[in-house]
């Protein structure tokens, strides 16, 4: 499980029509010297608050939630839906001839086991009418930072009502070898030409960074998260380590972190670091039952650890406290939780 991070949804292009209405007022004739070939309108887009939104997805997966005018983010996906719109103005006078809306959803998926990641992309549209109409979309994909472009493909089509248009781009890490560590950035671009228009619309979506690495044993392969969201670790007071889930429970009351994103815990890789919290939290001398562990809050494989501030320390059942500990590490192995890392503990 990890934390949603909710933005609102915007498009890399600044919206550009305010710049368009000034050229036409201020330099009307520079744009008509350029208006050759029938060419005598100026198009650019807005993404103001519209009241159409998409009403269909096309083939582009889109998982449930995945809201309307926002860009939602976990640890191993990115979804954003939104709309713009498109407006075409004659040079002439000034006056708006055409326009069209345009619902754009953008998904991104990656693997924690994979070296690839894909951003897939829908465009839906409406309201097509006057100068816009007869207008052709295509598009190009990169993928920016340690990462090659390693597949895309982009229709060029001309935007009919309620029509899609869809694409996608795949990036590959280039850091995979053992200790590896980067990061990519997918960017998709879609373009909007009319024979009309003076020039070409052009507008990007990006994806959130991705950090692909590998840094763990050989037995974990290299794959890919959303290093900003921070991945949530759940113990169920019903489940297998009940007294495990307890004791931290216990001890997130009294106020130690990790129980909220804004107060998690970050894990540490270093031996060193990890023995000196256990020595201090569980010293050879901390009183147990047979049968029983001591188990440390905050965990010894974090920087929040009893060598470096407040702790709480309890003797619980043996095999939870092991068991419970298992769970941990399949739990930094699968989020791929590195070095200084932060994460969330939850118990239910």
């Amino acid at each position: 499980m990890t934390q949603r991070v909710v933005q609102p949804f915007s498009l890399s292009t600044a919206d550009n029509c305010q710049t368009v209405k000034d050229q036409i007022k201020n330099h009307k004739d520079q744009l008509k010297s350029r208006a050759v070939g029938g060419k005598h309108e100026a198009a650019c887009v807005t993404s103001e608050p519209s009241t159409r939104k998409m009403t269909a997805s096309g083939t582009v997966p889109a998982p449930d939630w995945c809201t309307p005018d926002e860009v939602v983010t976990t640890r191993h996906a990115a979804c954003g839906m939104g709309t713009f719109q498109l407006h075409v103005y004659d040079i002439e006078n000034g006056g708006e001839i055409g326009g069209m809306y345009v619902g754009r959803l953008g998904y991104m998926s990656t693997d924690p086991q994979l070296i690839d990641w894909q951003y897939e992309a829908s465009q839906q549209f409406t309201g097509i009418w006057g100068a816009a109409e007869g207008t052709t979309v295509t598009g190009t994909g990169q993928c920016d930072g340690d990462c090659i472009t390693s597949s895309q493909e982009w229709p060029t089509q001309v935007a009919v009502e309620d029509g899609f248009w869809e694409d996608y781009v795949v990036g590959e890490s280039t850091t995979y070898q053992p200790g590896e560590i980067g990061s990519g950035i997918l960017e998709a671009t879609a373009t909007f030409t009319n024979p009309g228009w003076l020039e070409p619309v052009v507008t990007s979506g990006a994806t959130p960074a991705v950090r692909c690495d590998n840094m763990f044993s050989t037995s974990i392969a290299a794959g890919c998260v959303v290093p900003t969201v921070k991945p949530v670790m759940i113990y169920e007071l019903g489940g297998p380590y009940p007294e495990l889930a307890r004791h931290i429970q216990e001890a997130q009351a009294k106020g130690l972190p990790g129980g909220t994103a804004d107060q998690p815990l970050t894990r540490t890789t270093e031996k060193d670091a990890q023995d000196r919290n256990s020595k201090v939290a569980c010293p050879t001398s901390f009183p147990k039952k047979p049968g029983e562990d001591c188990d440390e809050y905050p965990f010894a494989s974090t920087w929040e650890g009893a060598a470096f501030g407040p702790y709480d320390a309890e003797a619980i059942n043996s095999k939870q406290n092991q068991l419970g500990g298992n769970a941990l590490q399949q739990f930094y192995n699968q989020e791929r939780v590195l070095n200084h890392d932060p994460f969330v503990v939850t118990i239910v």
